[in-house]
């Protein structure tokens, strides 16, 4: 983006170094130009990432709603699951599942984007795990961060109220 600005600056300075009117708006138009390609190229990624998930959440035909679970405790890396909610996760989100192992049980990590990496926020409860596992395989899931709870005076904890949208009936 420094880039785009950096070339844009340098046509304008170019334009006022311009002998004559007609080299001005010669060289304006052609920064303008530049400046509406790349705002347009900009636009395109920007939307065509918004369009495909609302026609992967279309796609998705059923839902049911729930509570991200364990919010209180630490992570294995030491990370609090608190602060990873309050720094990384926005109504609206979409959240990411990983399957694990917790002393012998299917568990599901719930994660949220942190960069480019994944931070788990809490799980899924044991019973809904339960519950979701005899779905075929196939399934596919997307899971949206609905609200924020708590994190004012009265109750500190913060947790996080999810939509489970899935490919099946849930």
């Amino acid at each position: 983006m420094k880039t785009i600005i950096y070339l844009l600056l340098s046509f304008f300075l170019i334009a006022t170094s311009a002998e004559n009117r007609e080299e001005f708006i010669l060289y304006s138009y052609f920064a303008l130009g530049i400046l509406f390609v790349f705002f347009s190229i900009y636009v395109f990624i920007y939307y065509k990432k918004k369009i495909k998930r609302t026609k992967d959440m279309e796609r998705l035909t059923s839902s049911l709603y729930s509570k991200v679970v364990g919010v209180t405790f630490k992570n294995d890396d030491g990370s609090s699951r608190q602060n990873n909610i309050k720094k990384y996760v926005k109504e609206g989100n979409e959240l990411y599942v990983k399957g694990y192992n917790y002393k012998g049980k299917s568990a599901v990590a719930i994660l949220a984007k942190e960069n480019k990496m994944n931070t788990q926020i809490g799980n899924l409860s044991a019973e809904l795990v339960k519950d979701l596992s005899y779905l075929p395989a196939d399934t596919e899931f997307m899971i949206i961060a609905k609200n924020i709870t708590g994190g004012t005076t009265d109750k500190k904890t913060v947790g996080v109220n999810i939509e489970i949208l899935s490919s099946r009936r849930i």
